[in-house]
């Protein structure tokens, strides 16, 4: 233990890895959050039967989509993102990876905007509807930034000899299967 008594920081390869898992999360409340709001499943009608349910499960997913690619993307030194891992790269291949981040940078600050404003710092002088239509990002905007996430982590997997970032893609396919058995059919 460091002289501070505070645990060691986690070397490079478990933050990456770190940040795998936290993709994962994102994608996975994106997949079931957008599961709720897409139209190829309006015609579900599963709030009947659990309303309650289904009403939080959609918001708790939503919340945790943007906590989660926050998280990857926080400025704080100290924070275990995207940025502090690049800074323990290679400058050249530093670069690079800036320059895709940079990319998303508009989109980004959408998410801190619902970040700061409805999550973790409620605004109270603009309502929900407000500070969404103010952030004016899309659900295609959301799944650019995980994709794009994606890629980044798949370069900086190579850079540290680190296997290729995986993203599960069951939770939909499951979804349905679930709102069938809910439905009965």
């Amino acid at each position: 233990m460091p002289p501070n008594n505070e645990p060691a920081k986690p070397n490079l390869n478990e933050r990456f890895r770190s940040a795998v898992i936290t993709l994962n999360v994102a994608n996975a409340a994106f997949d079931i959050w957008w599961f709720y709001k897409s139209a190829e499943t309006r015609d579900f009608n599963f709030a009947q039967k659990f309303p309650d349910f289904f009403r939080f499960d959609e918001e708790n997913n939503f919340r945790s989509l943007i906590v989660s690619l926050y998280s990857l993307y926080d400025k704080r030194r100290d924070a275990n993102s995207i940025k502090s891992i690049i800074r323990d790269l290679p400058a050249n291949i530093n670069l690079d990876i800036s320059n895709k981040i940079d990319h998303l940078s508009g989109k980004l600050q959408k998410i801190e905007h619902l970040r700061h404003n409805v999550i973790a710092h409620r605004n109270s002088s603009a309502s929900y509807n407000a500070i969404y239509k103010k952030a004016k990002i899309t659900p295609n905007d959301i799944k650019h930034v995980i994709d794009n996430t994606l890629e980044i982590l798949s370069l900086i997997a190579l850079e540290i000899n680190e296997p290729e970032p995986i993203i599960s893609t069951s939770i939909k396919e499951e979804l349905r299967l679930l709102m069938s058995q809910i439905k009965g059919e």
